[in-house]
């Protein structure tokens, strides 16, 4: 049980902490699975939850 939290936490799990550009736009890499995309911009926030899968799709998530 040990090996698989040490992989599933640890070497295949994604975090990361980004900035957008001029355009709006963050890349990042990550494994396939579901994640929870948190934005935050002018005092508001909203998460959303995605799935990347082998499509190669690009999420386009927007604060309103």
């Amino acid at each position: 049980m040990k090996v698989w939290r040490d992989l599933v936490k640890g070497k295949w799990w994604t975090n990361a902490d980004l900035t957008s550009e001029a355009e709006g736009e963050a890349i990042t890499q990550g494994y396939f699975g579901w994640y929870d995309i948190t934005i935050e911009h002018g005092g508001k926030t909203k998460t959303f939850e995605i799935k990347h899968a082998v499509s190669g799709s690009k999420p386009v998530l927007k604060l309103e």
